[in-house]
């Protein structure tokens, strides 16, 4: 590479040394070319191909050692770029492989079949199971639900789907009811017929009413009284 710059320094002066000869010989001519030859491109090389008897040597030596510096600085350019895509490789695997190596011994920490977490993933603690009171009830065996000594339960069937034309003989009791898209509704049945059931909603602040046509009824669900 200091090889490359010194012959690029050595060429580089030499063109321009004879680049001022030129551009003292075309202001000997006049003052027009002298400044056509300094600040147009390609002025030189007209002046030269009509004065090339006077000026061939310093032309050739001028275009000549030109044409070497170019060659020599875009060399080093292109030689520069490839050494720093070859850095730029480099430190890539390198990388990689780190990267590598540390997933294979967290996988190596992991016991066989465990989730691995992130370090920018939260942490989700797994939910509690959630009980339903009504489902805990139809879980009952018959004898505790129908053959209990408690009057209120005594009359009524084990809990089970029951059909949606006999939902009127359940008024008071709570029901679940499952639609078309099977939406689960759990409530107290307030009223029911041929065309609607009506189920009363417990709600933190209250209670509220929700009618559903027969037909759009999929299952319906005796939970107890």
């Amino acid at each position: 590479m200091m090889l490359a710059v010194l012959l690029a320094v050595a060429f580089g002066i030499a063109s321009f040394v004879f680049f001022v000869k030129l551009a003292i010989h075309a202001f000997r001519t006049s003052t027009g070319w002298g400044l056509a030859v300094v600040f147009l491109p390609f002025a030189t090389v007209v002046y030269a191909i009509r004065y090339w008897s006077e000026v061939r040597k310093p032309f050739l030596a001028w275009l000549g050692t030109s044409i070497v510096t170019n060659l020599v600085v875009f060399g080093m350019l292109g030689l520069a770029a490839a050494r720093i895509a070859e850095a730029q490789a480099d430190a890539l695997a390198a990388a990689q492989a780190a990267g590598t190596t540390d997933d294979a011994a967290r996988i190596d920490l992991v016991p066989r079949g465990a989730r691995t977490i992130s370090a920018n993933e939260p942490a989700v603690p797994a939910p509690a199971p959630s009980l339903d009171p009504d489902d805990v009830l139809a879980r009952l065996p018959t004898a505790l639900r129908s053959g209990s000594d408690d009057p209120a339960l005594a009359g009524y069937p084990a809990p089970g789907p029951v059909q949606v034309a006999t939902a009127g003989r359940y008024v008071g009791s709570r029901m679940r009811v499952t639609d078309r898209d099977g939406l689960r509704l759990t409530g107290r049945l307030v009223d029911a017929d041929t065309h609607t059931i009506v189920l009363e909603k417990s709600l933190p602040q209250g209670s509220i009413e929700i009618e559903m046509p027969t037909r759009e009824v999929r299952a319906l669900e005796f939970l107890g009284p």
